[in-house]
């Protein structure tokens, strides 16, 4: 048993715990313990206990609010998403009563609950909206602002409209360093994304300025197992390639655990992505490995991916 379990279960056993304000922080601190264990499903279940009781103590409007912000975000996590529109729309406040900073908060968590249901049509204009009023309101912090940003950026990313999202990313790596610190996994990882849509929009020249920052900052301030370190070493490696620098890509690919890979890309064919890249630089510099490529194509073909361009191109 861990510390953190240790003293939890000393709460449940204490003479206090019938006390209706030390369930709520036993339910909270269970959850966040669970949520950490990455049990998403038990942690949802803890603190949709913790809700039950949250309108029968003296909690503020902001703890409320995050409360269910967080079940909300659980809900989305398991791709319960209509429980976790729910959520939102069961928080015990009016939303009149609520300060600007708090009805953004919802607001993003809505916005977030689109993006991961794939409902792009609602989630594009919310975002755009809240994003305007952000930017133009004197109350409005850089946290939150920070996170429109990040979410237009991955909206853009994923609806394939990658010079929509450039702007996005920028920000949001400015607002990362500005707010979190430029060596905070926040800004980290902000800017690795930042030079991944750089290279998406043919940038290939300030991206690999931008990923080769990127990865060092990984391996001294985070982790050299960091599933992200292991992507953007792969679209390092894409753009020096683009660049006609072969043998960096080379050099590039070597550093990558495909396994990480694998993890950061959810893609079945990370592997695939390897070897076609590898085959093309060693076919560009030693006129080896042609026959590689043209076996591996017709897993890349129709990818609409930077590697299916400098494949055709290879193959030409």
């Amino acid at each position: 048993m861990s510390q953190a379990e240790k003293i939890l279960a000393d709460y449940e056993q204490s003479e206090h715990y019938q006390d209706r304000k030390i369930q709520y922080i036993y339910y909270v601190n269970r959850a966040s313990l669970l949520e950490h264990q990455h049990q998403w499903a038990q942690s949802a279940e803890v603190l949709e206990k913790a809700a039950e009781i949250a309108t029968d103590i003296d909690l503020s409007y902001e703890k409320i609010v995050h409360l269910f912000v967080s079940l909300s975000s659980h809900y989305s996590t398991l791709q319960r998403f209509n429980d976790a529109e729910n959520a939102l729309n069961k928080i015990p406040v009016p939303e009149s009563e609520l300060p600007e900073v708090l009805r953004y908060f919802i607001d993003l968590a809505r916005a977030n609950i689109y993006l991961d249901s794939e409902d792009y049509d609602r989630a594009e204009p919310l975002l755009l909206d809240l994003y305007g009023k952000l930017k133009n309101s004197i109350g409005a912090d850089a946290h939150t602002t920070l996170r429109a940003a990040s979410l237009l950026s991955t909206l853009y990313i994923w609806k394939d409209q990658k010079t929509d999202a450039l702007p996005y990313a920028k920000e949001t790596y400015r607002l990362a360093e500005m707010t979190r610190g430029p060596t905070s996994p926040d800004a980290i990882t902000s800017k690795a994304q930042y030079g991944l849509v750089l290279h998406y929009t043919g940038d290939n020249e300030e991206a690999i300025n931008v990923l080769n920052k990127a990865t060092d900052d990984f391996i001294q301030y985070i982790s050299p197992d960091s599933a992200y370190l292991h992507m953007a070493y792969y679209y390092l490696a894409e753009a020096y390639t683009q660049e006609g620098d072969y043998q960096s890509s080379l050099d590039t690919l070597l550093k990558i655990n495909q396994e990480r890979f694998a993890a950061a890309m959810g893609a079945e064919n990370a592997d695939t992505r390897i070897t076609m890249l590898t085959a093309i630089n060693n076919w560009r510099l030693h006129g080896t490995q042609k026959d590689v490529i043209e076996q591996v194509w017709p897993e890349i073909e129709g990818c609409e991916c930077a590697l299916e361009a400098i494949a055709a191109a290879a193959l030409l």
